[in-house]
This record gives structure tokens, sequence and C-alpha cells, in this order.
């Protein structure tokens, strides 16, 4: 527990605050918080469990202090905890977790997008639209792509945008691309990568559409509202997704 109290206490943000937290600014009843944290997870509280399994995940100061997170992830993934679900999957994905696969990220996406969570629905139309971890279907990349758009994900706006500029999964559609390339702009505040994706893309779109298509496009763009807005965007996927 001292070895998890150790690399709590110098996690970003487990106090809410917004700056690195370092040994001489913790209080007192702040690490008797983290402890009380850590015995909550251990007793099996899921949310417990996922904040602890996010620290030491995201912190990887070591093999073992990572194995432990995910450990924890996994407990709190088990009891329904969809963020640790995507969380899981996130680090699935890319073989950082050894002995687990591409499947195994599709599993937890899937979990995850079924209970909901906007982010593991872009994520999982990704990897039916690439074939990782699962046969590749268009359809259902379409199917979770909008799904996750109706939920006002902008990553899944790109993903759709994508999808229409180039006729996958879908009849090429320059408005409906227009569209999504334009709300992706819009929407993408904290993920400078994606948002100048977007623009370049757009911008290379809009050579090649009509003025009527352009004004079909911003019309559609200006009256779109998602049917829930999500408070849980995964942003730029280079670095979240």
């Amino acid at each position: 527990m001292k070895r998890i109290l150790a690399v709590l206490l110098v996690y970003f943000g487990v106090f809410g605050t917004t700056h690195p937290v370092v040994a001489g600014e913790v209080t007192d009843a702040e690490e008797k918080a983290l402890a009380e944290l850590v015995e909550a997870a251990k007793a099996g509280n899921p949310e417990a469990q996922y904040h602890i399994g996010h620290a030491l995940t995201y912190q990887e100061t070591d093999a073992n202090t990572f194995s432990t997170g995910i450990i924890y992830l996994e407990r709190a993934a088990e009891q329904g905890h969809v963020l640790a679900m995507h969380t899981l999957a996130f680090f699935f994905r890319p073989g950082k977790v050894p002995g687990k696969t591409a499947t195994d990220a599709f599993n937890w996406y899937r979990r995850a997008a079924e209970a909901g969570l906007a982010g593991s629905q872009n994520n999982l139309g990704d990897m039916y639209e690439t074939g990782e971890g699962v046969s590749k279907s268009f359809g259902d990349a379409i199917h979770w792509y909008t799904r996750s758009a109706m939920q006002g994900e902008p990553t899944a706006y790109l993903s759709l945008a994508e999808c229409y500029t180039k006729g996958i999964g879908v009849g090429r559609d320059v408005v409906e691309a227009y569209r999504w390339w334009l709300l992706a702009v819009k929407n993408f505040k904290n993920a400078p990568n994606n948002r100048a994706k977007a623009v370049t893309e757009m911008q290379d779109l809009e050579k090649t559409m009509t003025p009527q298509q352009i004004a079909a496009g911003l019309k559609l763009a200006d009256k779109f509202v998602p049917l829930k807005q999500t408070t849980l965007t995964i942003g730029d996927p280079q670095r979240d997704k």
C-alpha cells in the first residue's frame, strides 16, 4: 500500500488540482483521504478501483506499478464501470499489456459502447472499420460512429466525415462529409491535432464543391443537435483513443 500511495501522491489531478502534486504540498488530510481511497478500492468499490487504476497506469513509473493499475481497472470494469472498460481497451489495443490483444480491446470497447459511452462507441466503430480484433464491417462501423456522433462526440464527427468523403460504408456524399467536417472543426476545442486535420480536410473538400453544396452542408451543420450531449469526450485519439 505504501508504494501505491507514493505513486498517487504525485499523480496529476488526484485531488482535483490543476498542477502536479509534490510531496511537500500534500497535507495529512489529503494523505489520509488517499489511504481511504486505496482501502475502498481493496474492499471492492468500483469507483475507487477505477481512480486508483487510472492513476497507476497513467503514471507508468515502472512495470510493477502499471500492472497493479491494470488489475484495479479490471476489477472495476468487471463490476460495470464503463470508464474502466474504456481505459482497459485503450491499453489492450496497442498491445501494452502482456497477453492482451486487440480482440480483448474490442470486447471491452463493445461492453462500454453498449452501456452508452460515446468515446467507446467511436473507437468500436474504428475497430470495425479497420478490422482490428474483429472481422471488418463497414456497416457496423457506421452504426457505432453514428451512435457516438448523436451523443455529441467530436471524434465521431471526424470519423463520419472521413467515411462520407471516401464512401466507406455509405455512398460518397460531399454535402454530408462537409457537414461533419464543419462540426469537427467547431467542436475540437482541446484536440489540436484533430482540429487541424479537420480544417485541412474540409478546405480540400471545399475545392471540389459547388457553392450550393457548401451552403447545403452549412445548413445541415447549423441544424444539427445531438440527441444527448456527452460530458465524457475522448478528445485527440493520438493521446486518448
